[in-house]
């Protein structure tokens, strides 16, 4: 009897183990499929539903169907575009709002999209046509919860889906028809008072003039842009972007937004990257790696740690008053002329709270004893990520003397609690 029972526990456990394999199996890819209705309006349609001189206006009713196909023209994989992207259709281009950063994951260039426009509005910010959720007279963002029930993804991405740009030879394509469309172009130079400087300041976003014949627009380029460092370059080219304008009275500043640093192809090989020295952390970093936390006493150091597979060095330490370096190896460099510092970073935390961070350099600090008086603050944005990415980058050329060392300093005075920087890679790249 005992030895019966014994062998039912064994099938039982037999089964319970089989069922737990098949239900902790990965889920199977499913490339997304669109079944909802047909798609019956343009993008055109939408901007004919803007009747109001000013404000918003609904796109339809609630019980009206009203599906846009379009396609995804923009990304902002490069950090220019924020919390919007950009859509064509044959009739035209749209920006639609949304509170979410990182779209490109989920809606890179080349993504056909079904738009659902009930409970969407349609307004202008100064010409440029703009879709989303009513926020105080304008076109707010969308909800990223609530994103799901207006854009629906169709099929995979692929840039073969994105419509030919629309080639700008001069004036006569900077019109209205053309904005917030993928255009391109071609046999065009930087203003000569540009060229050399980078694309964007470190704290402000920044326009740089290009020259078009006898036209000439505003490539507008964010300080929070991963590329904002490119050097304007030299010569003729051909540019890439989406048209953007902002009218003003009478007049219109023709406006181009670059999407990656793969938008600018001036010569043979405009972005070949030449990696100068690189950093990346792992458990001997800050001890034989050469990387060390001054002023070397309190609990809450700069720590080496691993997490899904990525290596990195971070600080965090709940509300604790303290002020902790985390200072490199000597670093030698001769010339920095066009060469760029950047960190491969993520922070978790609000907004905000990575104002307890700075970057800093010292042509004279040892590998030993810590002197605060011997390091220079650099100009950085740090700003937060969920993502580890090129999330800080410096004009290297700040940087005075040959031989230097760059520290990261949390400095946290009050005790308000703090967000974690993780630091993967410091890597300098010309």
């Amino acid at each position: 009897m005992k030895r019966n029972i014994l062998t039912g526990i064994g099938y039982c456990l037999i089964l319970l183990f089989s069922s737990c394999e098949k239900h902790y199996n990965d889920p199977e890819f499913a490339v997304p499929k669109y079944t909802g209705p047909a798609a019956n309006k343009t993008i055109a349609d939408i901007k004919a539903m803007r009747v109001s001189a000013s404000g918003v206006d609904s796109i339809c009713r609630y019980n009206e169907p009203f599906i846009v196909k379009a396609v995804v023209v923009s990304s902002d994989e490069g950090g220019n575009y924020y919390k919007s992207m950009v859509v064509q259709d044959e009739t035209g281009g749209i920006e639609i709002e949304i509170d979410r950063t990182g779209l490109y994951n989920d809606y890179p260039a080349g993504q056909v999209v079904y738009i659902d426009c009930r409970g969407l509005v349609v307004g202008n910010y100064h010409d440029l046509p703009q879709i989303g959720w009513e926020y105080q007279g304008g076109v707010g963002r969308i909800n990223q919860l609530f994103l799901n029930k207006y854009i629906h993804k169709d099929g995979l991405p692929n840039t073969n889906n994105l419509p030919e740009p629309v080639v700008i030879k001069g004036a006569t394509e900077l019109d209205i028809s053309n904005v917030c469309k993928l255009v391109k172009i071609e046999n065009c130079a930087f203003d000569p008072a540009d060229v050399g400087l980078p694309f964007a300041s470190n704290d402000l976003i920044t326009n740089r003039t290009l020259l078009i014949n006898s036209a000439s627009m505003k490539v507008r380029t964010s300080n929070y842009a991963k590329f904002r460092s490119m050097s304007v370059p030299a010569g003729t080219g051909t540019i890439y972007g989406i048209l953007t304008v902002y009218a003003s009275g009478s007049s219109n500043t023709w406006q181009l937004m670059l999407r990656t640093k793969d938008d600018v192809c001036f010569g043979e090989t405009p972005h070949a990257t030449q990696i100068l020295q690189s950093f990346t952390f792992d458990a001997n970093s800050l001890t034989s790696g050469g990387w060390r936390s001054e002023p070397g006493s309190s609990p809450t150091l700069w720590k080496y740690a691993t997490q899904d597979g990525q290596q990195f060095v971070y600080h965090t330490n709940g509300s604790t008053v303290c002020d902790d370096w985390l200072i490199s190896p000597a670093i030698t460099q001769n010339d920095r002329s066009g060469v760029s510092m950047i960190l491969n970073c993520r922070m978790s935390g609000e907004a905000g709270l990575q104002d307890f961070y700075r970057i800093y350099y010292s042509t004279t600090a040892s590998s030993s004893g810590f002197n605060e008086a011997e390091w220079t603050l650099l100009p950085a944005n740090i700003a937060s990520t969920n993502d580890f990415s090129d999330a800080v980058t410096i004009d290297a050329s700040l940087i005075s003397g040959s031989n230097f060392r760059i520290a990261m300093r949390y400095h946290n005075s009050n005790g308000t609690p703090s967000a974690r920087w993780q630091i993967k890679e410091l890597r300098f790249e010309k």
